[in-house]
């Protein structure tokens, strides 16, 4: 009896130090704006400083959970990308770009390795508290310093912000909160004005590609729900439909400079410049589609000539800019990665080892940031790799090939 409790208690404190290091790296994310050496940005580096903390719980437990398929497929991805630095005319660049993939790695691995759902509630409503505070920081300085808005840059502390970063945020710490207000009666009010809040915030970013994930989601998601609703009351909402359209140019027209400035209108059929950029990466990578031309370096590829080279270029695009870092192979390992998860997440819907509205809804949301992708990139969103060790953590066990490392002195 007195070993078991030692050995709760030793789960105990190792879960609360997880939540600790994971609180830190989104805090960090979120209100500090600082690289060390001028290379790492903080919170990789408390990812790096839990990698080399890692192997003592390790020697602690005597167990860690690697995962089954899916971390396999996630590993090879990563060691893909390591290895792109032999091929690369830009080594040193591949090298910085892969090394933040090993972090996120590090940070994965600590997520899926935490003992009691519980941690996990107190490490979600920790960063449901940074995107909050994150939000009013952000709404005082648009009251004292107006000027900032320019439409939809609104939701940053520092300068590394970004709507559609902050977008997922917001999706991200509405969604939990909506978990937390069903799932908790003395906060559910709380937790109920928290949801309205951050989805209100979500839609002031007017981010256009977080707006489209968000459609396409809730589009497979309610798709059968919305069928048998449209044989049943095909007449009202032919009504509502009709409605919407006949009053919605009214509006159109009320708001049309604002609109204008807000979603952009002038770049819509350009994307932005990104559509010319996506255009160039793909010829690119139809000239080397293996192993593509080297992780990260997907600015120097489209920009080969250097006259337009822009150090900040990014594919705004986390799928092709992968495939034209390390081919097709290293874009099939994330694939398959992201097929396995969804299959064991809805595989542990139905075990039910969970709560069934807190998997339900790391599902979609992983879905989301799937879609997410085609607008933010893979190794700099914090938010997505905190869906992709929950979902880890989520499906622990259910599949016969799931391996623990086991340590026997």
């Amino acid at each position: 009896m007195i070993q078991v409790s030692r050995s709760k208690c030793r789960k105990n404190i190792h879960d609360a130090f997880r939540v600790s290091m994971a609180t830190l790296i989104f805090f960090t994310g979120g209100f500090v704006s600082v690289d060390l050496f001028d290379l790492v940005p903080i919170d990789y580096f408390i990812m790096g400083l839990w990698l080399v903390i890692s192997p003592l719980i390790f020697c602690s437990t005597k167990k860690i959970y690697v995962g089954g398929k899916d971390t396999t497929r996630l590993i090879c991805f990563t060691t893909v990308s390591l290895a792109s630095v032999f091929w690369s005319r830009f080594p040193f660049e591949s090298f910085a770009y892969s090394i933040r993939f090993l972090l996120l790695l590090g940070m994965y691995f600590m997520l899926q390795n935490f003992n009691d759902f519980e941690s996990i509630e107190k490490l979600i409503k920790n960063i449901i508290t940074i995107v909050f505070w994150i939000s009013i920081i952000s709404i005082v300085r648009f009251a004292l310093q107006p000027n900032m808005f320019y439409g939809r840059y609104y939701f940053y502390v520092t300068e590394r912000g970004d709507p559609n970063y902050t977008a997922l945020s917001l999706i991200v710490a509405a969604s939990y909160s909506y978990y937390f207000a069903r799932r908790d009666k003395q906060t559910s009010f709380r937790y109920a004005l928290l949801t309205m809040y951050f989805f209100g915030l979500f839609l002031v970013t007017f981010s256009r590609g977080m707006f489209l994930a968000l459609f396409l989601t809730l589009l497979i998601a309610f798709w059968p729900i919305m069928k048998r609703t449209a044989r049943r009351y095909r007449k009202l909402l032919l009504s509502v439909t009709s409605l919407i359209i006949a009053i919605l140019p009214l509006g159109v027209l009320l708001a049309w400079d604002k609109l204008v400035i807000l979603l952009r209108f002038e770049t819509l059929f350009s994307g932005a410049g990104r559509f010319d950029i996506w255009k160039r990466a793909l010829k690119a990578l139809a000239e080397r589609p293996i192993l593509g031309y080297g992780a990260g370096t997907l600015r120097f590829v489209v920009t080969m000539d250097h006259s337009t080279f822009t150090p900040g270029l990014v594919a705004h695009n986390s799928w092709i800019e992968i495939a034209v870092g390390v081919g097709l192979v290293g874009a099939m390992f994330l694939v398959a990665y992201v097929l396995q998860v969804i299959r064991r997440l809805i595989m542990c819907r139905r075990h039910k080892r969970h709560d069934a509205l807190f998997v339900n809804i790391t599902l979609w949301l992983f879905t989301f940031a799937l879609f997410a992708m085609l607008s933010i990139n893979i190794e700099t969103s914090r938010y997505l790799w905190l869906l992709m060790g929950l979902s880890g953590f989520l499906s622990k066990g259910l599949g016969v090939r799931d391996r623990f490392i086991v340590f026997r002195r």
